[in-house]
């Protein structure tokens, strides 16, 4: 009966020709719908009609076949945009058929300082006869788009004018006791003076010993001076000043509250940005998990989603290039989450930092400022705690000629190769958890000839999205130098954490050093702690040929005697708690040293800062493997 309707319906199309494209759009800021939007239909440079979405952002247009359509939007705190419709090439016998297209069309804000707004005078979504009975998505025109609307750099390449006169520039340092340890010092105040010593901008060292001052006037900028505790003063002990690039500056004694250092221009880096991460963990009422492989999103100011990337085992991640003094979200999809859940961010060392709590459109989310507090002191990073996997897809003039059985070098930007590895029968690659690099450069290593009979190679993400067009020289090997907006497709930062080395069976050659924090004598653990150890019971449970030994370390302050007992006592405390989480103790020894191996001079009588005895209040755990 179904059958005879439709062709009933099809047969009184065909005679009246009820044949129409129909375009259902809705009209979404940050997954909100967005009301007030002047929609106009043109063909040729003709308006053909014109209407506005209503209160749940949609709008709806019919449109003949035969012809190509340019659908405008505008809205006046959106970016002007406009949407194409292909419908000339509908074969004339579909012309007949009703034809429904619906999507979501996303908008942004005109003000909105990571957006394109010059990508805008192509079109922004393109809608083509997809075969059948139905128009689709241009999938491939319309995935490149959007990848292209979000500026990948906005920062000038970093300088070192000769002439500052009348300039203003950032200016980025860090001060450290020594290079040997780096210990730095960290949640001090910073000031930049004038030739009068007087105050021109006030900020605060992070816990890596960084700040960091917006835009400066150079002109009058002459010292920089750094504010310590009375009782961090030593005559003694020396601080040094250095660039981002690792250029010492200057370096003086800690004679007094307040030190003074020379200004130089390696300290002018308008390209510096910070890195962010953390870890993310699910609870519900029945469960406390990792919230591993999820994808996470960074968002700015007006929710705009600017990066996304994808938890690890642990639930880590990583974001880059967050400039500072600016304000932004982290947050995850909402849905999927079960009502009375929560997901915590923590950072890298286990600190709660806050729970993902506030809603943007459709994700749940925390907010947080590039600027001088605590919160974000804690959820920054070091290239150091770093890691990079590099990986991509490789294929000869087009898509049915996977490039496999070659080899690749990546190497660094001194052109020193940093590891290599076999392309798989479908081109792909992948180099896996090396040390993290701003810049590399990938080379083929073969030796022959067997990349000439191709006039380019065609670079592809994991997403199939084609990154870039390189044409091989012939009877040369293939080098590519990605660009910075290239680097960002082919590589996934992660933590470092050398138990991720562990779960994947590699080899442990040293001690892992967790800072896992105690009160003042006591040996209970932190919820931090706690984390920690949550991670390791993960590690030992998934691994269950390794054993475990805990060896505690405290710092100098108190007696010898004291200090023995007290790191005896944390040592069986996270030695119980790995326990109760399930571990067998014939897998687990605890040991304590008390102060009898410290990782700098802070001993007995020698005076030292707070952030250079909380060096060596540690657990170290050595893993012993097969």
């Amino acid at each position: 009966m179904k059958r005879l309707f439709f062709s009933l319906l099809l047969g009184v199309q065909f005679l009246f020709g009820f044949g129409q494209i129909i375009i259902i759009g809705h009209a979404r800021v940050n997954n909100m719908p967005l009301q007030e939007v002047s929609v106009v239909v043109k063909q040729s440079g003709k308006i053909l009609q014109t209407l506005s979405t209503n209160a749940s952002g949609t709008f709806k247009v019919k449109l003949n076949f035969g012809n190509n359509y340019a659908i405008v939007f505008s809205q006046v705190n959106c970016v002007t945009q406009y949407m194409e419709v292909l419908g000339s090439n509908v074969p004339e016998d579909k012309r007949q058929i009703l034809m429904t297209y619906e999507t979501d069309l996303p908008f942004f804000y005109k003000a909105d300082g990571d957006v394109d707004s010059t990508v805008f005078k192509n079109p922004c979504h393109r809608v083509i006869y997809g075969g059948g009975r139905q128009m689709v998505d241009d999938s491939v025109y319309n995935a490149a788009f959007l990848k292209s609307v979000i500026k990948t750099n906005t920062w000038a390449a970093s300088t070192t004018p000769a002439n500052v006169d009348n300039l203003q520039a950032q200016v980025a340092g860090v001060f450290m006791y020594d290079e040997k340890t780096k210990t730095y010092l960290a949640n001090k105040e910073v000031r930049l003076l004038d030739k009068n010593n007087r105050v021109i901008k006030v900020s605060r060292t992070n816990r890596y010993g960084q700040f960091v001052f917006g835009k400066v006037s150079l002109k009058i900028l002459d010292k920089i001076a750094l504010t310590l505790p009375a009782n961090e003063v030593n005559a003694l002990q020396k601080v040094k000043l250095v660039s981002y690039s690792n250029t010492l500056v200057d370096e003086q004694f800690l004679l007094a509250q307040q030190v003074v250092f020379n200004f130089s221009k390696a300290l002018i880096d308008d390209s510096f940005t910070h890195n962010v991460g953390g870890k993310l963990i699910y609870a519900d009422s029945k469960q406390k998990t990792f919230f591993a492989n999820k994808t996470v999103y960074l968002s700015n100011a007006r929710n705009t989603i600017i990066k996304k990337t994808t938890t690890n085992t642990f639930g880590m991640f990583v974001f880059e290039n967050i400039k500072p003094e600016q304000t932004y979200f982290i947050g995850v999809d909402a849905e999927g989450l079960k009502n009375g859940s929560k997901v915590d961010f923590l950072n890298k060392d286990d600190k709660f930092i806050h729970s993902l709590d506030s809603l943007a459109g459709k994700r749940q989310s925390v907010k947080f400022s590039a600027d001088t507090s605590a919160r974000f002191s804690d959820i920054q990073l070091l290239e150091k705690d770093m890691r990079m996997n590099v990986s991509a897809k490789l294929y000869g003039d087009n898509i049915n000629n996977p490039l496999g059985k070659l080899k690749i070098i990546l190497l660094n930007d001194s052109y020193e190769p940093i590891d290599s590895v076999i392309t798989d029968d479908f081109g792909k690659f992948k180099f896996k958890y090396l040390p993290f690099l701003n810049r590399f450069f990938l080379s083929s290593g073969s030796g022959d000839n067997s990349l000439d009979v191709f006039s380019s190679i065609l670079v592809y993400s994991n997403e199939d999205n084609l990154i870039k067009v390189v044409t091989p020289i012939k009877g040369s090997k293939l080098v590519y130098k990605p660009l910075e907006t290239d680097r960002s497709q082919l590589k996934e930062v992660v933590i470092d954490d050398p138990w991720l080395d562990v779960l994947n069976n590699k080899k442990i050659s040293t001690p892992i050093i967790e800072n896992i924090q105690f009160e003042l004598a006591k040996w209970d653990l932190l919820p931090a702690a706690r984390q920690t150890l949550e991670k390791v019971a993960l590690v030992l449970t998934t691994n269950k040929t390794i054993l475990l030994e805990l060896n505690a370390h405290t710092d100098s302050k108190g007696s010898e005697s004291d200090n023995q007992k007290l790191s005896d006592a944390r040592a069986f405390a996270a030695k119980n708690y790995l326990m109760e989480l399930g571990i067998a103790s014939e897998r687990l020894i605890s040991k304590g040293f008390g102060e009898t191996q410290l990782l700098n001079n802070c001993r007995n009588g020698f005076v030292c800062s707070e952030e250079q005895h909380a060096q060596n209040r540690r657990i170290e755990f050595k893993v012993i493997q097969p």
